[in-house]
């Protein structure tokens, strides 16, 4: 079977049609591999995509690799001679890559801050959560960025303006290849995070369940955090084998479908921490802290969790996607721990 596999990451959305187009025409394949781990759909236009996508499948296979949990939306659109494999637990071996070979921080220290929240693109359902932060007054002690100030919006009780954390999200803050990373910050950034007691996360789509480094960072840094994405995304997490902190969060928002409710319900639970005793909120989840990142690390060890066509990819391609092949090369968890042992 001759197999075509396209990374969708870094392609633009405008390039990749005609770069396939063009593979697809000369090399004439009988089935292409989309890889999008990295993305929680394969669709950019759902209409232009999906009639695309029809027309390939008449005369081979398509599979997409996408980073999304298992959802309906994504199955509603899915063209005959197609198939979606869901690599849902991608963001978790990317994020420990980053944060075991690049910034490896003690994330320690005198905590005084409730919460931090940083935001990048202003998407509605972040608007929505600075909006009520700010009716609310949470805004003022708290560790909050804010990137796009000229966003249309039906503010109802802040007015835009640009928001920095010391240390984090600037261009002049490269990793090692000298690109800008989100994963890389300051010592002057690791300081403010270890003073705040958890992050409050806007997470970047609501309309597929779907978790990315905004919250395993969290996860490896051992933090305490909530993440505002789709309803049943704890109910994810929970298979996964991680553990809620539930001895300080009320978790019935996540079963409740109302996007606007449901971030209300986590804000709610954010407010109710103010003004508590965060070092002993710390070391009462220290616990749960610590499962939930020694989970995350067995998760990356286990290559169960990696899709078969990702794995055969790396096998017969040495110069295929460069992290794929780093998730695929990571020893197991045990043999890690003895190595760090000796």
């Amino acid at each position: 079977m001759r197999i075509h596999r396209y990374t969708v990451w870094p392609s633009s959305p405008h390039s990749r049609f005609d770069i396939m187009n063009q593979l697809i025409g000369t090399r004439k394949p009988d089935r292409v591999d989309f890889f999008s781990p990295e993305e929680w759909t394969h669709w950019w236009n759902k209409h232009r995509d999906s009639k695309y996508f029809e027309e390939q499948a008449r005369d081979r296979e398509l599979r997409f690799i996408v980073g999304s949990f298992p959802n309906q939306w994504l199955e509603e659109y899915l063209p005959p001679n197609t198939k979606i494999i869901y690599w849902s637990t991608y963001w978790i071996s990317a994020t420990w890559l980053q944060t075991e070979y690049e910034t490896k921080f003690d994330i320690s220290g005198p905590i005084t801050v409730p919460f931090m929240s940083l935001n990048n693109k202003p998407h509605p359902h972040r608007c929505e959560v600075m909006d009520e932060l700010v009716r609310r007054g949470m805004d003022k002690n708290a560790y909050i960025s804010w990137h796009e100030p000229d966003v249309e919006f039906d503010w109802q009780h802040w007015s835009p303006k640009k928001l920095e954390v010391d240390g984090y999200g600037h261009p002049k803050h490269l990793n090692k290849n000298g690109n800008a990373s989100s994963f890389t910050w300051t010592k002057e950034f690791e300081q403010i995070m270890s003073s705040s007691f958890m992050s409050l996360i806007t997470e970047s789509t609501m309309t597929s369940p779907f978790l990315t480094e905004k919250t395993f960072q969290q996860i490896f840094y051992k933090r305490p955090f909530l993440s505002f994405s789709t309803a049943k995304v704890y109910a994810e997490l929970d298979k996964l084998g991680f553990k809620r902190y539930d001895e300080v969060f009320d978790y019935s928002f996540d079963d409740v479908e109302d996007d606007s409710q449901r971030g209300k319900m986590i804000i709610d639970e954010v407010e109710k921490i103010i003004g508590q005793d965060y070092e002993a909120l710390t070391k009462k989840l220290r616990p749960k802290l610590e499962h939930n990142y020694k989970r995350a690390l067995e998760i990356v060890a286990d290559k169960s969790y990696v899709p078969d066509e990702v794995k055969l990819a790396v096998k017969w391609d040495p110069n295929f996607n460069s992290t794929y092949r780093k998730i695929c090369a990571v020893t197991t968890y045990q043999e890690d721990q003895k190595k760090s042992k000796t």
